[in-house]
């Protein structure tokens, strides 16, 4: 305010104008106000599949798997691919093993090379956060 600065020259109105707006702006935006979607360069993509017969006794592991592609919906390459949501669409479970996706990249696609914790010939259906 310029109450506060009695002493100072006229010329600091105008530095306090765009100062009070900006404080102002970061923060409602520190204030619960940040978004992935509207703050960080984000993508939510759903992806269903079914899992293979033998998804849990190939041997390696990876072998019961067949890699999905997802095509990147940002600018930029990916920096990471996060399993936020999964839903068991045959048994309607929870699911209660640990479950973590690895990923690549190829050509402007996510490439989920391995979903772990799931169980044989179920339909999943997952989102991806990818940032």
């Amino acid at each position: 305010m310029r109450e506060d600065f009695k002493e100072a020259p006229d010329w600091i109105i105008g530095l306090l104008t765009p100062l009070n707006s900006f404080m102002s702006s970061v923060y409602y935006a520190l204030d619960n106000q940040l978004t992935f979607s509207e703050n960080i360069s984000s993508a939510i993509k759903e992806l269903s599949f079914t899992t293979r017969s033998d998804y849990s006794s190939a041997d390696p592991k990876t072998d019961g798997w067949e890699d999905r592609k997802i095509y990147n919906p940002l600018s930029v390459k990916p920096q990471g691919v996060i399993l936020v949501k999964i839903v068991d669409l045959t048994n309607y479970k929870v699911i209660t093993d640990p479950v973590n996706v690895f990923w690549d990249y190829l050509d402007s696609y996510v490439l989920i090379k391995y979903i772990t914790g799931l169980d044989d010939s179920t339909k999943y259906k997952v989102n991806f956060l990818i940032f």
